[in-house]
């Protein structure tokens, strides 16, 4: 660590404290995203990289979105997941999947140079 400063401020940080956001749901919203995304490629028949899917006109898709959130706060919120997506616990590893090609290119990028 090393003595900080207001030129060290993060204004995007910042903001989220002022408008009192947790932190915590933010982080897991992002990972949800992803995993809820990854299952709706998956229900709409989407074959290739995850960064690649549209299952935007997937009526499978939507209804299988539409089924969850149905469920509203009737449930617990692991069984509305598992609705859509077969899994009760949260994963990061649809994050990976979708930058996998970004990944796979810093890494020869890296090693290149």
């Amino acid at each position: 660590p090393v003595p900080r400063s207001q030129k060290d401020l993060d204004p995007p940080s910042l903001y989220h404290i002022n408008q009192d956001w947790d932190m915590m749901r933010y982080f897991t919203r992002t990972i949800l995203q992803f995993q809820f995304a990854e299952s709706l490629c998956k229900i709409a028949g989407h074959e290739g990289p995850l960064h690649q899917c549209d299952f935007s006109g997937s009526t499978q898709a939507g209804d299988a979105l539409k089924k969850m959130l149905q469920l509203g706060s009737s449930k617990p919120w692991q069984d509305a997941q598992e609705s859509l997506t077969g899994e009760r616990k949260m994963s990061a590893k649809p994050i990976f999947n979708y930058f996998k090609p970004l990944h796979d290119w810093l890494v020869k990028t890296n090693a290149e140079n």
